[in-house]
């Protein structure tokens, strides 16, 4: 067995398989004789040179057991996306469940790479708390409500650490260290049953669904070897979900989607979707009383209701909270069509990296986020659109460049071709 951490990195490096031994001690000591530089080149070995499924499992398992684990009933769910633009859909789902009186507590992350995250999200608003110990979950005030918390220090630490490494030194789109990242805080948090809904596209991680399913086979894996029940769906990342990136901007789409205000047919289809069979999952009932549950509680604002509900849970003061007051941005920026054309969205990846240049986002994981920068779009993918059209607006801290705004417009193109409209649900592989 190797114990000294030089030699297992260069072991991986060079293509090696670890023992199980060796790859226990990388994890175990990761707060204490490993250096910070010495954890970003191991993650980026495996970047490059990936894990076999017992390397992953005990990677994973290594991951997990670094702090404790929630041993809940059989009727939790939880749900997991692997990243895109505009993903506000926890945000959604999570009152929207609780009003269907189904359990789901939620370990989320930061925003990593050129994608959001939903706790910077949810962090926009005033005196949300999402800094939970173990100890305050299992409260009984928070067991009555659906919960949205981040990584505390008691629940896999060691994702913790690895996952803002990950995030500033080009190792986020890894299949295995995803795998391992995703299932550890699915499983920390005690759920039995997970969706997955994995993202394909330019705004993703994967760019083809092929690449995707790679995932898909991995988490599957540890998710079974763990005794979890998982369901994936492939989407569509080749546009934004919804019409709104950022953070406060998004929670803000959030509530008028939950008032049941504004519907975006996109991201509705996930929300139902989820909602939908989860509802069957937990009470045995058919499609057509799980669309009519569902149904229900947008008609008549329940969703909202319980979203101000897990608001005061989280330690907002209701009396105080004034959703108008939520996106407040310094600038505004009006894009306009300079042609007339079909619309189409160039490289999402693009439009993300952009976003973290006016501070929606981090460079590296010291780097603080401007809450209200964002964009709003006013168009889809397909649109026809004239000359003089409003497209977008840019929201930021400080004055946008001409460079700046150049390369906003980069990120789409109008065209005389008509454009073909995609699929949001590409495939799915049930429980």
């Amino acid at each position: 067995m190797i114990n000294n951490i030089t030699e297992i990195i260069n072991k991986k490096a060079n293509k090696k398989e670890l023992t199980d031994q060796e790859i226990d001690f990388f994890v175990n000591n990761l707060h204490k004789n490993i250096k910070k530089y010495q954890v970003s080149a191991m993650l980026m070995a495996i970047k490059i040179n990936g894990l076999n499924d017992r390397e992953l499992i005990t990677y994973h398992n290594a991951i997990l057991n670094s702090g404790k684990i929630l041993d809940l009933d059989e009727n939790r769910f939880d749900k997991h996306s692997t990243g895109g633009l505009g993903d506000k859909v926890s945000i959604i789902l999570a009152p929207i469940l609780e009003a269907m009186g189904i359990k789901f507590w939620k370990l989320s992350g930061r925003g990593l790479g050129f994608t959001g995250g939903t706790i910077d999200k949810l962090e926009s608003i005033k005196k949300f708390n999402t800094d939970y110990s173990l100890k305050a979950i299992l409260k009984k005030d928070n067991a009555n409500h659906n919960l949205i918390i981040g990584q505390s220090k008691n629940l896999i630490p060691a994702d913790k650490y690895t996952y803002s490494i990950r995030d500033t030194s080009g190792s986020v789109d890894s299949t295995e260290l995803i795998a391992a990242s995703v299932m550890s805080k699915k499983i920390a948090m005690g759920a039995k049953n997970i969706l997955i809904d994995l993202k394909v596209g330019s705004g993703a991680f994967f760019k083809t669904l092929n690449q995707a399913e790679k995932l898909g086979k991995k988490l599957r894996l540890i998710g079974e070897k763990s005794n979890r029940n998982i369901y994936i769906i492939y989407t569509n990342m080749n546009e934004p979900l919804g019409k709104s990136i950022g953070n406060s901007i998004e929670v803000k789409e959030a509530i008028s989607f939950l008032k049941n205000e504004y519907k975006d047919e996109k991201l509705e289809k996930i929300i139902s979707k989820i909602a939908i069979e989860f509802y069957i999952k937990k009470n045995n009932v058919s499609l057509k009383e799980a669309q009519e549950k569902y149904d229900h509680i947008l008609k008549k604002h329940k969703g909202y209701d319980a979203f101000l509900n897990i608001l005061q849970n989280q330690k907002v003061k209701i009396k105080d909270f004034n959703e108008d007051k939520i996106f407040l941005p310094k600038h505004s920026y009006r894009i306009i069509a300079n042609k007339s054309g079909y619309f189409k969205f160039k490289n999402l990846e693009d439009l993300g990296y952009f976003l973290i240049e006016i501070k929606a986002g981090r460079k590296n994981d010291h780097d603080s986020i401007y809450s209200h920068a964002g964009v709003d779009f006013f168009v889809k993918n397909g649109d026809f659109i004239n000359k003089g059209d409003l497209l977008a607006k840019i929201y930021s801290k400080e004055r946008l460049t001409e460079e700046q705004i150049r390369r906003f417009e980069n990120t789409y193109f109008l065209t005389d071709k008509k454009v073909e409209i995609e699929e949001i649900i590409l495939k799915e592989e049930k429980w």
